[in-house]
């Protein structure tokens, strides 16, 4: 966990861990020997936590998962009082590189976005324009499409 010390105005890295089991997307330990605890997820939201932190006193070993209000009891302890910061994602595309750059200028980031009926409809004319072309040119003055 990477935390800010306010005093010394620095980040530094504590070695305290929470990992989350997702029943949704693992009804199954990883290594596929335990199924989801559902008798440690009270609160039935399909999620349990395992806590690696010797300083927590509800969590006697990291190798017991704890439910929700536990976990929420455990975190609360570094983010109370911590200011929320938005982090802006831009896509890891070409695009996404035009639109970040954007942002830097101090330009506004609005890029059209299309469904998929319009990007395939734009692909078959490309395609219909393209055979009209090339594989029957003399019928390419042709109106009746």
């Amino acid at each position: 966990m990477i935390t800010y010390n306010t005093k010394k105005k620095k980040y530094g890295v504590e070695e305290k861990v929470a990992v989350v089991w997702n029943k949704r997307k693992n009804p199954v330990s990883l290594d596929e020997e335990k199924p989801f605890p559902d008798k440690i997820d009270v609160t039935g939201e399909r999620f349990v936590y395992f806590i690696d932190d010797k300083t927590f006193k509800l969590v006697k070993d990291a190798d017991v998962p704890v439910d929700t209000p536990i976990y929420n009891e455990w975190i609360k302890k570094y983010i109370d009082g911590a200011k929320k910061i938005e982090i802006e994602w831009f896509p890891a595309s070409a695009k996404g590189i035009k639109m970040l750059k954007a942002k830097l200028d101090g330009l506004p980031v609005t890029y059209p976005s299309f469904s998929a009926d319009v990007i395939y409809d734009k692909m078959l004319k490309a395609t219909h324009d393209y055979v009209r072309k090339n594989i029957f040119p003399a019928n390419s003055n042709s109106d009746n499409d």
